[in-house]
């Protein structure tokens, strides 16, 4: 069943750092079990904007972007879960099958079922004006909601991954270290977990954009360190969980600093060159601190941040810089790796 389609598509394709290519490829036709998406929006997330950059290798020629959502536009054989028209968001897709999943860990599943390879150019290839994905993938969201806000589901569902992690209690003591789009998410979704949430950051025009978004305390750098000023809050016993949302040696021994006995530290970020753990280890074994290292998310994570946005638990507008098309992509990745902007979504 589909939708009258045409014979090609243009897809953004990475040829080296800072170089991007608009190709135009022949149209996927989705085989048994698989929906064909006419992408609406994909916001550019730090992964792809590392491989851009350079800062993180990757094979290449590479399609991009995995922060999606769009319509329906054809289904394959028999798929019942959504329908030609549908406005979905794609999430993640388990194999089931493999060592991890069967452990009851989806979020580490070996099989890469969102990815595909066209022509010699591999990735999530939500950069282009249609993706081919498992119909498992497929979640429908609001009506009210914008393909727009919809795209961010995904980096809301690690967010949800990460604090169903921690499993923090009505009014703990949650301190965010950065806020960047990522932090400011872990923001919005602790706060409706009901903790007090402290947000470390030293710009002040992000550390704003924090407090506008509901963070209990931004302490100033100018007052004092951070960690007298979160120790200050907490009666002196440090934070009940802190959240490294920035991948960086320094910002881990802040984090260790920070922490408070029985408290839990958050890997959330990835770091680009990653740095070892300087941590005493007998800190770590007589204050019985948990140290979490939390990444990606499952179906589970992603059907709730689907249910968050749709149901307007949290509003993610104000990080939405601004919406570029896909004929200009280079010039969305160099307004997406500026400080001064959150997220900037492609729309082909």
């Amino acid at each position: 069943m589909s939708s009258e389609l045409p014979s090609t598509m243009r897809a953004g394709v990475l040829v080296a750092p800072r170089e991007l290519e608009v190709r135009e490829f022949n149209l996927p036709r989705p085989g048994p079990g698989q929906v064909l998406v006419r992408v609406r929006a994909t916001a550019l997330c730090t992964w792809e904007q590392r491989t851009f950059q350079g800062i993180q290798d990757i094979k290449t020629p590479f399609v991009g972007g995995h922060e999606t959502s769009g319509v329906v536009a054809a289904v394959g054989e028999g798929v019942t879960s959504v329908k030609v028209d549908d406005r979905v968001t794609l999430g993640p897709v388990a194999c089931d099958e493999c060592y991890y999943c069967r452990r009851g860990f989806p979020s580490r599943c070996e099989s890469y079922l969102g990815r595909f390879s066209l022509d010699g150019a591999w990735g999530p290839w939500g950069l282009a004006d249609y993706k081919l994905v498992p119909a498992r993938a497929a979640f429908r969201f609001a009506a009210d909601l914008s393909f727009e806000e919809a795209s961010l589901a995904e980096p809301i569902s690690c967010v949800v991954h990460s604090v169903r992690a921690v499993q923090p209690e009505l009014a703990d003591d949650v301190v965010v270290i950065g806020a960047g789009p990522m932090g400011l998410l872990n923001l919005l979704v602790l706060k409706r977990r009901g903790a007090r949430v402290i947000v470390c950051e030293l710009d002040p025009a992000r550390r704003q954009k924090a407090a506008e978004l509901g963070a209990d305390v931004v302490p100033d750098p100018d007052d004092g360190d951070f960690t007298a000023q979160v120790r200050g809050l907490t009666d002196g016993r440090g934070a009940d969980a802190v959240v490294a949302a920035v991948g960086s040696a320094q910002v881990d021994a802040l984090a260790f600093d920070m922490v408070g006995k029985t408290g839990k530290v958050v890997l959330f970020a990835s770091a680009h060159p990653s740095p070892s753990l300087a941590v005493d280890h007998n800190r770590i074994h007589k204050d019985e601190i948990d140290v979490l290292g939390v990444e990606s998310k499952s179906v589970q994570d992603f059907a709730i941040a689907v249910r968050l946005l749709s149901q307007r638990l949290i509003d993610v507008r104000p990080l939405i810089d601004r919406c570029v098309p896909l004929s200009e992509l280079e010039t969305a990745f160099e307004l997406a790796i500026r400080p001064d902007t959150y997220r900037i979504v492609v729309t082909p």
